[in-house]
């Protein structure tokens, strides 16, 4: 490895598998590691090898080469969670509120909401001070 190469994890539940060991010091790497919470694609350099979301990773591909032979993959219930007042199948048009979700979550949120669940999202609310929030 090059000596300014900076392995950078996103810090969620999903990485811990990788994240934990290294930041440790369980397993030894010559490569500095930083572990951050809310990796963005904006916060990697072309110098960087980077294990974040495959949301952000779509935002590298002008710099880096995506490496789909290591990856952090889910089988069966993972930490997406979406609730409703009512069963889905009663909620029409909406504003949809991202609560404390990171990139993945909101692009399966899009991808699926109108076809596996038909909710229309009237927009989409990212923060209390989205319109629509309350």
């Amino acid at each position: 490895m090059v000596d300014s190469v900076t392995l950078l994890i996103d810090d969620t539940l999903t990485t811990s598998l990788i994240a934990v060991p290294l930041a440790q010091g369980w397993v030894e790497t010559d490569a500095p590691v930083s572990v951050r919470e809310g990796l963005r694609a904006t916060d990697v350099t072309s110098e960087d090898v980077a294990l974040l979301s495959v949301a952000e990773a779509t935002l590298l591909v002008e710099t880096h080469i995506l490496v789909s032979d290591v990856a952090v993959v889910l089988d069966g219930i993972g930490p997406i969670a979406m609730r409703t007042p009512v069963r889905p199948d009663g909620v029409e048009d909406t504003v949809v509120r991202l609560l404390d979700i990171g990139p993945t979550a909101e692009m399966v949120t899009r991808a699926m909401l109108r076809p596996y669940f038909g909710i229309t999202a009237t927009s989409f609310a990212t923060s209390d001070e989205s319109p629509g929030a309350a």
